[in-house]
C-alpha cells in the first residue's frame, strides 16, 4: 500500500523542525494499491495474488471441518480415491465419507506424521513420539508393524513398489530405515544429523532431506548414499521428486550467535523438547527458501521469503513449485521463470500437507484442522478483501477507481476501530464502475473486490481517495535562545577586555508546535508590555514567517518585561474556509538593552566608593582591577547583589607610591556590561 506522499510522521517532523512547506498536507490524498505486497497483505478467497502485482480468480475450494482436532498433518489416497487423514494431538486417522471426515482408526500416539499405501495395498501409519509404524486394516483396526531400534520419531514414509520395501525417515539419530513386509528394519542411511525429515522416490531412486542442517541425500542402497546438495538452511521440510527434478522446501533460522540470551534459552529448550515432542510447523525467526534441483544436477534457488516458514512442497512436470506455509496458511506457486503467486489462501494459519497436481486435489491445515478439496476450473465466487486502510484521521471518502479487466464489483465498509467489529458499517452496495465510495466518513476503510463469473477478470491497481479532517496546529512552548555576544566570557581576563564585551539586543525566539496532520504553517508574532492589554505586531504586514523561530530586534523598545504571542495558522495548505488558527502567550520575557551606570566613584583613605544603578536590575556582578591586573570579584556595601542600585564601598590594598588606575566593572541580569575608571596617586 502506497500513499501519494511521504509518510505523515516524517512530514510532521520536518514541518515542526524547519517550518517550511511540508511534503504532506491536509488536502485530497489517496491510497494506491498496486503492488504484490499490497494485494498479498489482504485476504484472498479463491483468488490468486501474483508477484507482478495483479489479482485473478483462483481454483474453487470446499472446506471440511475436523471438529476439535487441532492438526491435520498427513494423508493418503486409496486406489479407489478414498482419502485418509492423519491427525494430532491424539493420533487419530479420519476417512472421507461423502462430504464429511469421520473417525476411522486411533493409534493412541501423539501425531500421525505419515500415511502411505504399501505392500499388498495396506495402509501404513508413521507416528511419534514412540517411533512406531502401524498397519491400518480396512476395518480400522490398528496393528503394530515396526518400531526401529532407537527411533522416537517417524517423520515420513515412502513406499518403493519395485523393491517391495517401506522406507522411514526418523529421529533423533537422523536415520532412514528400509522395512520389509515382515516388519524387519535395516538402516539404509545413517547421518550425523538429528532428524531425517522428508523422503521422496522418483524412478526407483530414494531421496532424503535432514535437519539440523539442510542436506539432501540420494540413497543408493543400504549404507550407500551421496550428498546431492548442502543447502544454506537448517531443515528440509518439503521434498518432491519428479522426472529427475526435485523441489525442495527449506527453512533457515536465526543463528545462535545472533540471538539474545533469552532467545538462546528458548531455542535450546525447544531443541531439547524436540527429543520427546513433535515439532509441528513451529513459527521461528528466519526465512523460507524454495529450490529446484534440475535433472542435470544443478541447483537453483527459486524463492526466498523472510518471516515465513515452509511446511511442504510439490513439483510439477514443467518444474513449477507449489509450497505450503506454516505462518499465514497459504500455498505459493513459483513458475519455472521465478514468478511467484499466492495461489491459495485459507483462513487457518498452517498448510501442512497437500496434493494439488493429482486426481482430486486436497490440502490439510493446522490451527485448526481442516481438509480442503480443490475443484476444477476457476472459482465463481473469487474475492479479494484488502487490509484495513488507515487514513490516520477522520476522513471523508471520495472516489474509488481501479484498473483491470473483466466484470469486477467493489464494496466498502468503514469504521473507527483498527479492526473491523460490530461498530463498523455493513458492506456497501456494489460499484461496478469507478465512482464515489458509499461508506460514511470515518478513520478506517476496507474494500473487497468480487470477480464474478468471468475467468479472465483481473485487478491491476486500486485507488481510494479521501479528505482527512483538518487538525489545528498548536504552539506548545515559547523560549528565548541566548544570542551570541562578541565575547562569550562574563569574566574577562583583563580590564581592557571589558570594553569589548557587548550585549546583543536581538532576542532569538523559538517555539515548538504540535502539528497533527503535518500542514505547512504560517506564524505571526505579537508583543505587549507586561501590564498592558494591547498587542503590537513584530512582523511587517507582508512578511511571511514559515519557520518556528524569529530573531527579534529589541533596540527600539523600552526596557522592561514583555509577553510574546505566537499565532500558528495552517492557511498555506488549506483554503481560508478550512484553515485553523491557534495562539499561545509566553511567560514574561526581559528586554534590557541598557547597561548600568557607575557614578560618584571616589577614593578616600584607601576606600573606593561609588554607586551602580540600572534601569531594571538587579545588578548581577561587580569586579575591580588595579593597573590592568586581572579582574577580582567584589561585593557591594551590604554584600547582596539584589537591587537595581548598589553602593560600592571597597578597601583597596596597599600600593606603591605613585600614580595608579582602578577600574570597576558591573553587569546587570540581561548581560549588559559597563565599566568606569578612577585615576589616583598613592602616598
Amino acid at each position: 500500500m502506497n500513499k501519494n506522499s511521504p509518510h505523515v510522521y516524517m512530514a510532521m517532523f520536518l514541518a515542526a523542525l524547519f517550518g517550511a512547506a511540508p511534503l504532506y498536507a491536509v488536502s485530497t490524498r489517496h491510497f494506491a494499491l498496486d503492488t504484490a505486497e499490497a494485494f498479498d497483505a489482504g485476504e484472498l478467497k479463491h483468488a490468486i495474488a501474483h508477484s507482478n502485482g495483479t489479482i485473478s480468480p483462483g481454483v474453487p475450494l470446499s472446506r471440511i471441518d475436523l471438529g476439535d482436532v487441532p492438526v491435520a498433518y498427513s494423508f493418503a489416497k486409496a486406489s479407489d480415491g478414498t482419502l485418509f487423514v492423519g491427525t494430532g494431538d491424539s493420533g487419530k486417522i479420519f476417512r472421507l465419507a461423502g462430504s464429511k471426515m469421520v473417525p476411522f482408526a486411533e493409534t493412541k500416539q501423539t501425531l500421525v506424521t505419515s500415511l502411505v499405501f504399501g505392500m499388498g495395498g495396506k495402509l501404513f501409519a508413521g507416528t511419534l513420539p514412540e517411533g512406531r509404524i502401524f498397519v491400518i486394516e480396512p476395518s480400522g483396526k490398528v496393528v503394530p508393524f515396526a518400531q526401529p531400534k532407537g527411533v522416537k520419531h517417524i517423520w515420513d514414509l515412502a513406499y518403493d513398489a519395485k523393491r517391495q520395501m517401506l522406507f522411514a525417515a526418523t529421529g533423533p539419530q537422523g536415520q532412514v530405515f528400509g522395512i520389509k513386509a515382515n516388519g524387519t528394519a535395516k538402516v539404509f542411511l545413517d547421518t550425523s544429523m538429528t532428524h531425517v525429515m522428508r523422503l521422496s522416490i522418483d524412478k526407483g531412486v530414494l531421496y532424503a532431506g535432514t535437519s539440523d542442517e539442510a542436506i539432501l541425500y540420494r540413497i543408493l542402497g543400504p549404507n550407500q548414499s551421496e550428498v546431492v546438495y548442502d543447502f544454506p538452511g537448517d531443515e528440509i521440510t518439503g521434498l518432491s521428486a519428479r522426472n529427475g527434478m526435485l523441489g525442495v522446501a527449506i527453512n533457515e533460522f536465526v543463528q545462535k550467535s545472533e540471538m539474545s540470551k533469552d532467545a538462546k534459552k528458548i531455542a535450546d529448550a525447544k531443541r531439547k523438547d524436540a527429543q520427546t515432542k513433535p515439532a509441528i510447523a513451529l513459527k521461528k525467526p528466519g526465512k523460507g527458501q524454495l529450490w529446484v534441483i534440475h535433472s542435470e544436477g544443478w541447483a537453483e534457488q527459486q524463492l526466498v521469503e523472510r518471516d515465513l516458514n515452509f511446511t511442504s512442497v510439490q513439483i510439477d512436470v514443467d518444474g513449477a513449485l507449489y509450497a505450503g506455509t506454516g505462518v499465514e496458511g497459504k500455498i505459493i506457486r513459483v513458475s519455472p521463470d521465478g514468478q511467484s503467486a499466492t495461489w491459495i489462501d485459507v483462513d487457518e494459519r498452517q498448510v501442512l500437507a497437500f496434493d494439488v497436481l493429482g486426481k482430486d486435489p486436497v490440502l490439510l491445515t493446522g490451527d485448526a484442522a481442516a481438509v480442503y478439496r480443490l475443484g476444477r476450473g476457476v472459482a465463481k465466487d473469487a474475492m479479494w478483501t484488502s487490509e484495513v486502510l488507515d487514513a490516520e484521521f477522520h476522513s471523508r471518502w471520495g472516489q474509488l477507481t481501479w484498473r483491470g479487466r473483466g466484470k469486477l464489483g467493489f464494496e466498502t465498509r468503514s469504521g473507527n476501530t483498527e479492526r473491523p467489529d460490530a461498530t463498523w458499517t455493513d458492506w456497501s452496495s456494489t460499484l461496478t464502475s469507478s465512482g464515489p465510495i458509499r461508506s460514511p466518513a470515518s478513520r478506517f476503510l476496507q474494500l473487497r473486490a468480487k470477480f464474478g463469473i468471468d475467468p479472465g477478470s483481473m485487478i491491476r491497481a486500486v485507488q481510494v481517495y479521501y479528505l482527512p479532517q483538518n487538525h489545528r496546529a498548536r504552539v506548545t512552548d515559547i523560549a528565548v535562545k541566548p544570542s551570541p555576544t562578541e565575547e562569550s566570557s562574563s569574566k574577562p581576563e583583563d580590564a581592557a577586555s571589558a570594553m569589548s564585551v557587548r550585549h546583543s539586543s536581538v532576542l532569538h525566539l523559538q517555539w515548538k508546535v504540535d502539528n497533527p496532520d503535518g500542514d505547512a504553517l504560517r506564524y505571526r508574532v505579537g508583543f505587549r508590555p507586561e501590564g498592558q492589554s494591547i498587542w503590537r505586531d513584530v512582523l511587517e504586514p507582508a512578511e511571511r514567517l514559515l519557520r518556528p523561530e524569529y530573531k527579534w530586534e529589541t533596540a527600539a523598545i523600552k526596557d522592561g518585561y514583555y509577553r510574546i504571542r505566537i499565532e500558528a495558522s495552517d492557511e498555506p495548505d488549506n483554503p481560508m474556509s478550512r484553515a485553523l488558527v491557534s495562539a499561545k502567550e509566553s511567560s514574561p520575557i526581559l528586554v534590557d538593552n541598557h547597561a548600568p551606570v557607575i557614578t560618584k566613584l571616589k577614593l578616600r583613605k584607601k576606600r573606593l566608593t561609588g554607586v551602580v544603578t540600572d534601569s531594571i536590575g538587579p545588578i548581577e556582578s561587580l569586579y575591580f582591577a588595579i593597573d590592568g591586573a586581572p579582574w577580582e570579584a567584589c561585593y557591594p556595601a551590604d554584600d547582596l547583589l539584589d537591587t537595581a542600585s548598589e553602593r560600592i564601598d571597597l578597601a583597596l590594598p596597599t600600593l606603591e607610591h605613585g600614580p595608579h588606575v582602578v577600574a570597576v566593572r558591573a553587569s546587570d541580569a540581561a548581560g549588559n556590561i559597563t565599566s568606569s575608571e578612577l585615576a589616583f596617586t598613592a602616598h
